[in-house]
């Protein structure tokens, strides 16, 4: 054959597959459709062995929540994705209930019995309690003279034995402390005196829990403390000091040592009428700038040295 009836036969050859094809030939080459291409789609993108399903939920704008950006106690900012320091938790309390009235008053009636039974000093409750400034001097001359009444003594003996022990121990107190000059022992001068003041009818009796000089008066065994001069003191002239010096003040002082001695008995009050002295008497400085200075007696201390009895 010729070279162009080979070529002539070969493009018959091809155009005869061609028609015998048809229009099934185009739907061979496409991929497949329908069911299997989904089938096929869905195989694809199923996950491999040791992969984790993808979520079917879509993606959100939502910011992640505190709780869930909170990772070994750290806070992120939902805002700004920056990390945070977490801020200490405060536990929050339920408001209290509003107290009544009555409530209020029970609490402070409790308070106040409970700070007057655990403080040592209580508050005065009336005028009459109300605490005396003054010095010492009279305080001690008062005092005296209550516990010589209450030792069988006559209320005008024991205003002239308060003056006189209240004088001796403030001589005392003086030379102790350089306000005075100290006494001078002369024994042979201390025996011509005693034997004077024996003619003169002078004794010496109990009061205060010392040995106190007082001569005899009247008939009726009354007698009156001496002086330093060695002569009699004047009751009047006492109760005239005493009123100077507590001024309105003096019954209610009077009372409340009253009260004070007669809780203890007359034969063992003068052992500790001093002692109790030195509880309630005022409080001054000490030494020679305390000398004539003023305190304030507490006669409220005073009722509770009865109550301690």
């Amino acid at each position: 054959m010729s070279l162009r009836w080979k070529c002539t036969a070969r493009r018959q050859h091809n155009t005869t597959d061609k028609s015998a094809a048809g229009p099934d030939s185009k739907k061979r080459k496409s991929p497949a459709s329908g069911k299997g291409a989904a089938s096929k789609k869905k195989e694809d993108s199923s996950p491999g062995d040791g992969e984790k399903p993808a979520s079917k939920k879509p993606a959100s704008n939502k910011p992640a929540s505190k709780a869930k950006n909170k990772k070994a106690g750290q806070l992120v900012d939902p805002n700004t994705g920056d990390k945070v320091k977490a801020a200490a938790t405060v536990e929050s309390k339920p408001a209290a209930k509003p107290t009544s009235s009555k409530q209020v008053k029970a609490e402070k009636t409790d308070d106040q019995a409970g700070a007057s039974t655990s403080s040592a000093k209580a508050e005065p409750t009336s005028e009459q309690d109300q605490p005396v400034e003054i010095n010492r001097a009279p305080v001690l001359t008062l005092w005296v003279a209550v516990v010589a009444q209450r030792q069988g003594f006559s209320e005008e003996a024991g205003l002239t034995f308060g003056k006189a022990i209240s004088g001796m121990l403030a001589q005392s107190k003086g030379r102790s402390i350089g306000v005075f000059d100290k006494k001078d022992k002369d024994e042979g001068a201390k025996q011509e005196r005693e034997e004077e003041e024996h003619k003169q009818g002078v004794a010496k009796h109990d009061v205060f829990g010392m040995s106190i000089k007082a001569k005899d008066v009247g008939d009726d065994g009354d007698v009156r403390a001496l002086d330093t001069s060695m002569q009699a003191i004047q009751h009047k002239q006492v109760e005239g000091y005493l009123k100077r010096a507590f001024k309105d003040r003096l019954q209610d002082a009077k009372a409340a040592l009253k009260t004070l001695a007669d809780s203890y008995k007359p034969e063992d009050i003068g052992k500790h009428c001093y002692h109790l002295y030195e509880q309630f008497r005022p409080t001054i400085a000490s030494g020679q700038k305390g000398w004539g200075q003023k305190g304030q007696l507490d006669l409220v201390k005073i009722k509770g040295l009865v109550e301690q009895h």
